[in-house]
């Protein structure tokens, strides 16, 4: 592991660092997300602006058109324009005035009216100043001779009043005579409508910005503007071609914008500054930056006195530790954090627990030298203990050649099944295989047959695949000989005494464990004598245990050689059958249990 020998001070100031780096790095990502949706809000609220300026210049446009339809087609207009009795003129020129002040009202776009009729030279116009204007007008787009238009359209020319101030734009609308609701299609006139561009320019500009910049553009000449323009802004202006853009004056950034119409052969130019469509947000954005790196420098400040005073009591703890070890003391100091004086406390009750167990350990190992020479003097005695067995099995072996030689092969067989339990019983180890116990149980099973005269069957159900599971030595052959001596004594003689041995591997809580059951079907144990019997074999002093020694045996070795997860379980019913099974996990719970034989 990378820091598996650093000090905890300096992993400390590792994890502060890359807390700070962390801390730095949320903050950036925080400010680019903030630009991010700054930018975003900018384009959102730019692209709102030009879309209301473009609807008002379309708005204009249908204004014009709808003013002139409007005024061209009101009864009055239409009498002083097509009238055949001077009378009527006159009659209608005073209303005709009114209508003409009512559209000049209604839109202030529109600077003055002028009607023209193509067939007699008739005209009548709003304002005797602009007549120059309107006649330079037709003159240029060839309307004076007589000649019609079939459809509505702006000029693509510019016009003033002589002084240059006032730039003109026309809008030419044809109409034909509708009186007494008769449509007179060789009867035609123009109304022809002046506008006023500087006024269009103040009615679009809509930012109302001192900053914002607009223009009409036409021939990479500005015709009209907002204001007056620098020749930085103008020049800006002229660079200006894409419908959404930015563009740069001196240091400062502006989102531009150019809108052309299909009736007009210029087009609407503007710019505005980015500042000025965020508002107030700089300045928050600029006061959340000095908040946030003011107490990013508090927050760092507090985290390294915090380590200071974490750190300094460890440390001292660790040196009282290094002296410990040393022998120059034998408890730590108290420190002043709570949490780390439970630590040393903790400690110094650990260094006096150390301290007993050395007493302890030291009584142990005296007692242990006593007990280990006398264990040698058992060992001694055990080896002369042996001779007497080697004299047993030499007597048996001599009985065995005897009954080959008188061709008695019974009797050979029980003193060779008698001669192979004896050597399994001395010399079989604490853990013995299965298939050495069966091999065991079957020599005992040969012994009681002859001497009983076969009065019970046996029935074994032993898979192989249970053959090599670890069991005790000399645990079957006790129980099936107390279903032999016991279970049978009260049986009827005509009833089949069957003793059936069976076997089979379980999986209990992911450990492999073997079961093995002994049942007969004898007389079974009453209730009572069956719960002392269970009682007897669980109690751990050495009680009064006539009618179950051999059980007891059984179910103290299994405990001290296999541990908690062994078992031996007795059922049974009064009358009809016992039933005694033995567990045994994989493994006994010490290994050297394996390694030993039995003295």
């Amino acid at each position: 592991m990378p820091f598996k020998n650093m000090s905890l001070k300096t992993l400390i100031y590792i994890s502060s660092g890359i807390m700070a780096f962390f801390l730095v790095f949320m903050v950036g990502m925080y400010f680019y997300i903030f630009s991010l949706e700054l930018e975003g809000q900018i384009q959102t609220s730019f692209e709102s602006l030009a879309d209301n300026i473009e609807t008002r210049l379309i708005e204009c446009v249908e204004s014009i058109n709808e003013s002139a339809k409007q005024y061209a087609y009101s009864s009055d207009i239409q009498t002083i324009t097509f009238f055949d009795n001077p009378e009527e003129y006159f009659i209608a020129a005073s209303p005709a005035e009114d209508v003409l002040n009512f559209i000049l009202d209604s839109n202030p776009n529109i600077s003055a009216i002028y009607i023209y009729n193509n067939k007699n030279g008739r005209n009548f116009s709003s304002d005797s100043s602009k007549r120059r204007i309107f006649s330079k007008a037709l003159e240029e787009h060839g309307l004076t001779g007589g000649k019609n238009i079939d459809a509505p359209f702006f000029s693509t020319s510019f016009y003033d009043d002589g002084l240059k101030i006032t730039p003109y734009v026309v809008y030419f609308y044809p109409f034909y005579n509708v009186r007494d609701r008769k449509f007179e299609r060789n009867e035609s006139a123009i109304c022809v409508i002046l506008c006023d561009l500087n006024h269009l320019i103040q009615w679009l500009d809509i930012d109302k910005s001192s900053r914002s910049a607009m223009a009409v553009l036409y021939e990479d000449s500005i015709v009209s503007s907002n204001r007056n323009l620098s020749e930085i802004e103008i020049n800006a202006l002229r660079n200006i071609t894409d419908s959404h853009g930015k563009v740069s004056v001196g240091n400062e950034k502006y989102l531009s914008n150019s809108i052309t119409l299909p009736q007009f052969g210029w087009k609407l130019v503007y710019m505005i500054p980015e500042k000025d469509l965020l508002g107030g947000i700089i300045r928050v954005r600029n006061i959340s930056y000095i908040l946030i790196s003011v107490v990013m420098v508090l927050l760092f400040a507090m985290m390294m006195q915090l380590f200071r005073f974490v750190t300094s009591p460890i440390q001292q703890i660790v040196n009282d530790v290094r002296r410990v070890r040393k022998g120059e003391c034998s408890r730590i100091r108290p420190v002043n954090v709570l949490e780390l004086q439970e630590l040393s406390n903790g400690i110094n009750l650990t260094l006096e627990s150390i301290e007993q167990a050395h007493a302890k350990e030291r009584e142990t190992q005296r007692k242990l030298y006593n007990a280990v020479i006398e264990q040698k003097q058992a060992l001694i005695y055990a080896y002369r203990s042996q001779i007497n067995p080697h004299f047993l099995f030499n007597t048996l072996e001599c009985m065995r050649s005897m009954a080959r030689h008188y061709n008695a092969i019974p009797l050979e067989k029980v003193i060779s099944s008698l001669s192979a339990m004896f050597r399994y019983s001395l010399r079989s180890n604490t853990v013995v295989t299965l298939s050495e116990e069966i091999e065991h149980l079957k020599n005992y099973l040969n012994f009681m047959k002859l001497r009983t005269g076969s009065s019970f069957e046996v029935r074994m159900f032993i898979p192989p695949e249970t053959f090599s599971h670890p069991i005790l030595p000399i645990c079957l052959q006790p129980i099936v000989e107390n279903s032999i001596t016991h279970g049978f004594t009260d049986s009827n003689g005509n009833h089949l005494k069957i003793i059936q041995i069976q076997s089979w591997i379980s999986d209990i809580s992911g450990e492999s464990m073997l079961h093995v059951r002994i049942s007969d079907n004898g007389c079974g144990i009453p209730e009572k004598k069956l719960k002392e019997l269970v009682a007897n074999m669980e109690s751990e002093n050495n009680v009064e245990k006539k009618y179950s020694i051999g059980l007891y045996n059984i179910a103290k070795r299994l405990k001290l050689v296999f541990g908690e997860q062994s078992r031996l379980i007795i059922n049974s019913r009064c009358g009809y059958y016992t039933s005694v099974e033995l567990v045994f996990p994989k493994h006994p719970r010490d290994t050297s249990f394996m390694e030993y034989e039995l003295l």
